[in-house]
């Protein structure tokens, strides 16, 4: 272990500019003030789709598009990245980062929630603090909320992509993920230092034990 750690250390200080993860990354934008249409139509803002509002009552009372009482869907999609070739199926993630530009149209703020599509709702003050009509921009480790396992599961399913989903008081004007993993440089290093160190001990052992064997004569 600790010739593995004085790799890292070698590699962070000796080797300037070795980054020690790869990351990849998309964005999705899209208007402060969308189009307003009818509850019963879907408005597209850019890269993000506000849902009709079927439940509303009074319906008349419910435009889709004015931020409140309605559901924002996207979708990030690493696969134009660069780097998303190389990004490892199986991580794992050291962060997982979403970057949210938000605005407040409801006082209903304190309900409001975001999720990757198919696992649970992040609820979190964060977002449910934020005042009313005024543009804010937030972010949220999502290893807070989910494990890698999670995200690169639903990563995989998706050949690459996130679905996102926000809910429901607030237009949505932008987003960003960040999903980062440890160089495949670095988990070699680890890896290899691990393996080292287990044979070490092992041999250590045997050591320890052909000694104690000698000293007591073979006797068990």
């Amino acid at each position: 272990m600790r010739s593995a750690l004085l790799a890292l250390l070698v590699l962070t200080v000796a080797v300037p500019g070795v980054a020690l993860g790869l990351t990849i990354t998309d964005t999705a934008t899209g208007s402060l003030t969308p189009s307003v249409a009818p509850f019963d139509q879907n408005v597209l803002n850019g890269d993000f789709l506000i849902l009709s509002n079927l439940g509303c009552v009074p319906q008349v009372a419910c435009p889709t598009g004015d931020g409140s009482d309605e559901t924002t869907v996207w979708t990030f999609d690493f696969t134009a990245d660069p780097d998303f070739p190389s990004f490892p199926p199986g991580g794992p993630l050291v962060s997982a980062a979403l970057t949210l530009t938000l605005t407040p149209k409801n006082g209903l703020i304190t309900t409001d929630l975001v999720r990757i599509e198919g696992l649970a709702n992040i609820i979190t003050p964060v977002i449910q603090g934020l005042p009313v009509d005024v543009t804010s921009t937030i972010s949220l480790e999502l290893l807070d909320f989910y494990s890698s396992g999670d995200i690169l599961g639903i990563l995989g399913a998706n050949a690459g992509q996130l679905p996102m989903v926000y809910g429901d008081d607030s237009i949505v004007s932008f987003a960003r993920m960040d999903l980062s993993v440890p160089e495949p440089s670095i988990l070699f290093v680890l890896a290899s230092g691990l393996a080292g160190a287990a044979a070490r001990g092992w041999a250590t052992c045997r050591r320890r034990a052909s000694r104690q064997h000698t000293k007591t004569g073979g006797i068990a």
